[in-house]
């Protein structure tokens, strides 16, 4: 097993580590080790796995001075951006595409001996967690990096899920292990030791069969594992099977009956297929909050219709917008909002109504933006109504008050700097979460619950099935897993 010490030393180096061996662990121990007087760089994918690294060297007690976290992509942005006169690169928000314009621009620029010179003179080291997520370009980035500074890269080939669209990930064998030396692999399964010692081994043992393409029986589980039949569908592929959708009865009884289990303090997760996370949250009435993607796309979309809108129409906007935050509000106040939909102010006979009614009133006579985060926290006491999209509306609230301070010209842009804020300062992760493996993928919590374990292939599951320390619970139509490689 690499030790820090040997990390430390390490000039271009590939350590392998499977789920909670360590690994975040690892790379903060070998980050305090090293005594340059410049800080070592540390990259990573997510704005989950920078907030896991930032905490690891907070508690081990590293100065600040001796290293800087980023994402990969917004270490390139920034690098890239600093240089546009001969970067090329003119936009601070790239979307799509244009971020395969940014990492070749970036690598172009490490390619120029005064672009070396300063990277030099800037940091000690390169630190990559989480490789296996690297695409293509992100990995020639991190190879131009490689020429410049001494270079370790850690992950693991089984968890690389980001793969997708346009992302088109390594090749860990051939890129990976025929550039960077191999370092003794992480073994021991830290994440559960003194909490479920038996299932952290047991995990990890499974690990072996994902990777040779194996079934997973749901029998002789470990103590903590549990394993619940949804309804049978027979007759129907294992693609067919994951197009229905799944006893979402069953499921939400066994998110409930991990509540009645769990301790105080401890942490929960709930973990859905991506088109199904945001159905399953508004199931468990606000028990637990979704954890929303750091790029989410509809808080841009709804800010900007919000912002574009006054009047009535604006009224409207802002109760389809709560309405994908809470439950029942679509139902309680569609009387209200169909009217004003109609271009008329409701008559409402109903008190509950009235209230509905009384609380968006201000909404169509005035356009300033305080006036909407009061409409919401109007929305939010009223009775049956149970937020479960907190992190979604919460933002929606900063961008309203930033909007207010009259800094930004519009909403859609308070709301893109509030997003931006949030992915660099980190953001706190509720006690209790529904999310899909994209999203909970680098998060640790005491129990977790797989939702619709027959839909995922091994990557997907293998991250899914190692979040939870103390309890797991699978849910699956059948008695034996079968992932797709």
């Amino acid at each position: 097993m690499t030790t820090p010490e040997e990390l430390a030393r390490a000039k271009h180096a590939v350590v392998e580590a499977p789920a909670g061996c360590g690994k975040t662990h690892l790379i903060a121990e070998a980050v305090g080790l090293c005594d340059d007087d410049l800080p070592q760089l540390v990259l990573t994918h997510t704005h989950a796995g920078v907030d896991a690294l930032r905490k690891h060297l907070a508690t081990l007690g590293v100065a600040r001075r001796r290293f800087v976290v980023e994402t990969i992509a917004g270490w390139a942005l920034r690098w890239a951006a600093s240089f546009p006169e001969t970067s090329g690169v003119q936009t601070d928000k790239p979307t799509g595409p244009e971020w395969d314009t940014v990492y070749g621009a970036t690598v172009r620029l490490l390619q120029m001996e005064p672009y070396k010179h300063i990277l030099r003179c800037s940091y000690a080291g390169v630190y990559v967690d989480e490789y296996q997520d690297c695409t293509v370009e992100q990995h020639g980035l991190v190879l131009a990096l490689a020429e410049v500074l001494p270079c370790r890269i850690l992950g693991d080939p089984l968890q690389g899920i980001f793969g997708f669209g346009r992302n088109h990930l390594i090749d860990w064998a051939a890129d990976v292990l025929g550039t960077f030396t191999p370092l003794p692999p992480l073994a021991k399964p830290w994440r559960w030791k003194g909490k479920n010692e038996v299932m952290g081994q047991w995990l990890h043992d499974i690990r072996q069969l994902l990777l040779d393409g194996k079934d997973i029986p749901m029998t002789g589980l470990p103590q903590g594992v549990r394993h619940e039949t949804l309804e049978e569908r027979k007759g129907m592929t294992p693609d067919e099977r994951r197009e229905v959708t799944p006893d979402a009865q069953k499921q939400s009884k066994c998110c409930f009956d991990l509540l009645k289990r769990e301790d105080a303090g401890h942490t929960s997760v709930a973990i859905q297929q991506p088109f199904q996370y945001h159905t399953a949250a508004s199931l468990l009435g606000g028990k637990f909050s979704c954890i929303e993607p750091i790029d989410t796309k509809e808080l841009l979309d709804r800010a900007r219709r919000i912002g574009e809108t006054s009047g009535r129409e604006r009224a409207v906007e802002v109760i389809d917008f709560a309405a994908k935050c809470m439950t029942h509000v679509s139902t309680i106040a569609k009387t209200v909002r169909n009217a004003l939909a109609r271009g008329k102010d409701p008559r409402p006979k109903k008190d509950d109504v009235n209230v509905i009614w009384q609380g968006i009133r201000p909404v169509v006579l005035d356009d300033r933006p305080d006036v909407i985060v009061g409409a919401l926290r109007i929305l939010v006491r009223l009775p049956k109504v149970n937020v479960y999209r907190w992190e979604l509306l919460l933002e929606m609230v900063k961008a309203l008050k930033e909007y207010a301070s009259e800094e930004f010209e519009t909403l859609h842009d308070a709301a893109w700097h509030v997003r931006s804020r949030t992915r660099h300062i980190g953001r706190p992760v509720f006690r209790r979460c529904v999310g899909s493996t994209l999203l909970v993928k680098g998060l640790e919590f005491d129990h977790a619950v797989v939702l619709d374990a027959d839909g995922y292939n091994a990557r997907d599951l293998y991250v899914a099935l190692t979040r939870g320390s103390r309890s797991l619970t699978i849910l699956s139509r059948d008695t034996v897993l079968h992932p797709s490689q």
